[in-house]
């Protein structure tokens, strides 16, 4: 009888353990949890950031375009050039 109450004392130690381990465990996941939607949030505002930076790119290249297309850009063309000329000369 001895014996079956020391089995069943040591039993419940073992079960106390691992009761204690699975609740750190489970405290890890939510924490683990938590921290990935922070992460998660934080990855979708940056993917936004980039679509309005993507966006910007492409409207300052589509106005680049129309200023090197534009007829005035292309009539001062020569008058860019000599005053390039003027520049590098020493």
């Amino acid at each position: 009888m001895e014996d079956l109450e020391g089995d069943v004392a040591q039993l419940r130690a073992n079960l106390n353990v691992k009761t204690a381990l699975l609740c750190d465990s489970m405290a890890e996941v939510e924490r683990l949890r938590t921290r990935l939607a922070e992460v998660e949030t934080e990855l979708q505002i940056l993917r936004n950031e980039i679509l309005i930076l993507q966006s910007e790119l492409r409207t300052s290249r589509h106005g680049y375009e129309l200023i090197l297309n534009s007829t005035s850009w292309r009539m001062t063309a020569p008058l860019r050039f000599i005053m390039q000329i003027f520049h590098r000369s020493p």
